[in-house]
């Protein structure tokens, strides 16, 4: 399983969900306001959730271990520290996981 990813913006962010692709990530997420961008991204990456909300990036069920912001510069601290929260704490949680199965318990 490679990099479970989300990408949010999805102008320059449909460009760069591809090139994650292209070297064995797993674009499970994408996120933009703008329903024309959803719809080509959901064209590009079927499988992948398709949403008009950053925040439902943020749900642990999604199991992101990275997020690709390509929306507006001037809008990425709120979305950088959200995710970096949430990702260090499912990290954490899956990395325990792995430990209990590792070690048999």
């Amino acid at each position: 399983m490679g990099v479970r990813t989300g990408v949010v913006g999805l102008g320059t962010g449909l460009f760069l969900a591809d090139r994650c692709r292209r070297v064995g990530m797993d674009v499970v997420a994408v996120c933009d306001r703008d329903e024309a961008r959803r719809a080509a991204a959901r064209d590009a990456l079927p499988d992948a959730l398709s949403t008009a909300r950053w925040e439902d990036l943020l749900d642990p069920d999604l199991g992101l271990d990275a997020v690709v912001l390509a929306n507006d510069f001037d809008a990425h601290a709120p979305l950088a520290v959200s995710s970096w929260s949430t990702a260090s704490t499912s990290c954490r949680s899956r990395r325990r996981v792995r430990t209990s199965r590792r070690d048999g318990n």
